[in-house]
Protein backbone atom coordinates (compact mmCIF):
# COMPACT_ATOMS: atom_id res chain seq x y z
CA UNK A 1 0.00 0.00 0.00
CA UNK A 2 1.47 3.34 -0.96
CA UNK A 3 1.70 6.18 1.50
CA UNK A 4 -1.13 8.18 -0.09
CA UNK A 5 -3.45 5.21 -0.65
CA UNK A 6 -6.44 4.98 1.65
CA UNK A 7 -6.62 1.85 3.87
CA UNK A 8 -10.28 1.48 2.93
CA UNK A 9 -9.43 1.43 -0.77
CA UNK A 10 -6.61 -1.04 -0.12
CA UNK A 11 -8.97 -3.40 1.78
CA UNK A 12 -11.54 -3.14 -1.02
CA UNK A 13 -8.91 -4.10 -3.58
CA UNK A 14 -7.87 -7.09 -1.46
CA UNK A 15 -11.45 -8.29 -1.09
CA UNK A 16 -11.97 -7.99 -4.84
CA UNK A 17 -8.86 -10.10 -5.41
CA UNK A 18 -10.09 -12.69 -2.90
CA UNK A 19 -13.57 -12.80 -4.40
CA UNK A 20 -12.13 -14.63 -7.40
CA UNK A 21 -10.77 -17.37 -5.14
CA UNK A 22 -12.87 -20.42 -4.43
CA UNK A 23 -12.52 -23.33 -2.05
CA UNK A 24 -13.19 -26.66 -3.73
CA UNK A 25 -12.96 -30.24 -2.47
CA UNK A 26 -11.21 -32.06 -5.33
CA UNK A 27 -12.16 -35.38 -3.73
CA UNK A 28 -15.79 -34.78 -4.78
CA UNK A 29 -14.82 -34.86 -8.44
CA UNK A 30 -12.77 -38.04 -8.00
CA UNK A 31 -15.57 -39.76 -6.07
CA UNK A 32 -18.25 -38.92 -8.65
CA UNK A 33 -15.97 -40.04 -11.49
CA UNK A 34 -15.27 -43.36 -9.72
CA UNK A 35 -18.95 -43.96 -8.93
CA UNK A 36 -19.96 -43.29 -12.53
CA UNK A 37 -17.31 -45.69 -13.83
CA UNK A 38 -18.18 -48.50 -11.38
CA UNK A 39 -21.91 -48.37 -10.68
CA UNK A 40 -23.05 -50.13 -13.88
CA UNK A 41 -21.06 -53.24 -12.95
CA UNK A 42 -23.26 -53.69 -9.88
CA UNK A 43 -26.64 -53.47 -11.62
CA UNK A 44 -27.61 -50.66 -9.28
CA UNK A 45 -30.02 -47.77 -9.68
CA UNK A 46 -28.28 -44.81 -11.29
CA UNK A 47 -30.81 -42.10 -10.54
CA UNK A 48 -29.53 -38.76 -9.25
CA UNK A 49 -30.68 -39.48 -5.69
CA UNK A 50 -28.83 -42.81 -5.52
CA UNK A 51 -25.64 -41.39 -7.08
CA UNK A 52 -25.71 -38.50 -4.59
CA UNK A 53 -26.27 -40.91 -1.69
CA UNK A 54 -23.30 -42.99 -2.84
CA UNK A 55 -21.13 -39.89 -3.12
CA UNK A 56 -22.12 -38.72 0.36
CA UNK A 57 -21.30 -42.11 1.87
CA UNK A 58 -17.87 -42.21 0.23
CA UNK A 59 -17.06 -38.57 1.04
CA UNK A 60 -17.82 -39.22 4.71
CA UNK A 61 -15.13 -41.94 4.74
CA UNK A 62 -12.27 -40.40 2.76
CA UNK A 63 -10.04 -37.42 3.51
CA UNK A 64 -10.96 -34.07 2.00
CA UNK A 65 -8.58 -32.55 -0.54
CA UNK A 66 -9.31 -28.84 -0.64
CA UNK A 67 -7.99 -26.54 -3.32
CA UNK A 68 -8.01 -22.75 -2.97
CA UNK A 69 -7.46 -21.09 -6.31
CA UNK A 70 -8.95 -18.65 -8.76
CA UNK A 71 -12.21 -19.98 -10.17
CA UNK A 72 -10.76 -20.39 -13.66
CA UNK A 73 -7.97 -22.69 -12.39
CA UNK A 74 -10.12 -25.07 -10.33
CA UNK A 75 -10.98 -27.40 -13.21
CA UNK A 76 -7.31 -27.74 -14.22
CA UNK A 77 -6.09 -28.33 -10.66
CA UNK A 78 -8.88 -30.80 -9.96
CA UNK A 79 -8.17 -32.73 -13.16
CA UNK A 80 -4.53 -33.11 -12.09
CA UNK A 81 -5.66 -34.50 -8.74
CA UNK A 82 -8.12 -36.90 -10.39
CA UNK A 83 -5.38 -38.21 -12.71
CA UNK A 84 -2.95 -38.75 -9.82
CA UNK A 85 -4.91 -39.24 -6.60
CA UNK A 86 -2.92 -39.96 -3.48
CA UNK A 87 -5.64 -42.20 -2.05
CA UNK A 88 -7.32 -45.40 -3.23
CA UNK A 89 -11.06 -45.02 -2.86
CA UNK A 90 -12.29 -48.03 -4.83
CA UNK A 91 -13.20 -50.05 -1.72
CA UNK A 92 -15.19 -47.13 -0.30
CA UNK A 93 -17.01 -46.68 -3.62
CA UNK A 94 -17.91 -50.37 -3.74
CA UNK A 95 -19.14 -50.27 -0.14
CA UNK A 96 -21.30 -47.21 -0.90
CA UNK A 97 -22.75 -48.77 -4.06
CA UNK A 98 -23.68 -51.94 -2.18
CA UNK A 99 -25.21 -49.95 0.69
CA UNK A 100 -27.39 -47.88 -1.63
CA UNK A 101 -28.30 -50.93 -3.69
CA UNK A 102 -29.42 -52.75 -0.55
CA UNK A 103 -31.13 -49.76 1.06
CA UNK A 104 -32.24 -47.31 -1.64
CA UNK A 105 -34.05 -44.23 -0.34
CA UNK A 106 -36.77 -44.26 -2.98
Amino acid sequence: MSYNQSPVKHNLELSQERSNLVVHNAMEDLVVMKINSMVEKFNCCMCEKCINDMAAIVLNHVPCKYIVAPREQIEFLTSNFVKNPDVDIDNEVIRAIMTVKTYPRH
